[in-house]
């Protein structure tokens, strides 16, 4: 079985939040793969009550620099992929140089 290479100690230490940590979560269950922006969108916000924000790819793009911003101090990043011609996403990446 894969083991994350982000566990809640480093969620706690990276001080995210319910929302970042889900992201985290979604990009860490793929690793070392790329998530489709829209398969993030669905995971954080499928089982909100409201559906979640009107542009939930914009909120997701909004989050990455906030949440990158935090795991970078843990040592992990959050680089954009390209997943094809008409998707793009994010994969979890460990910064050059870190150990895991």
């Amino acid at each position: 079985m894969f083991q994350s290479p982000i566990v809640p100690e480093v969620w706690s230490q990276a001080g995210l939040r319910r929302h970042q940590r889900r992201l985290v979560s979604e990009l860490a269950k793929a690793f070392p793969n790329p998530v489709k922006t829209r398969d993030l969108v669905d995971a954080l916000f499928g089982n909100d009550p409201d559906g979640g924000p009107d542009y939930g790819s914009h909120a997701v793009s909004a989050m990455i620099p906030h949440v990158r911003a935090r795991i970078e101090k843990v040592g992990w990043t959050i680089p954009p992929s390209t997943i094809g011609p008409m998707a793009s996403g994010y994969r979890l990446a460990p910064i050059s140089g870190e150990t895991e």
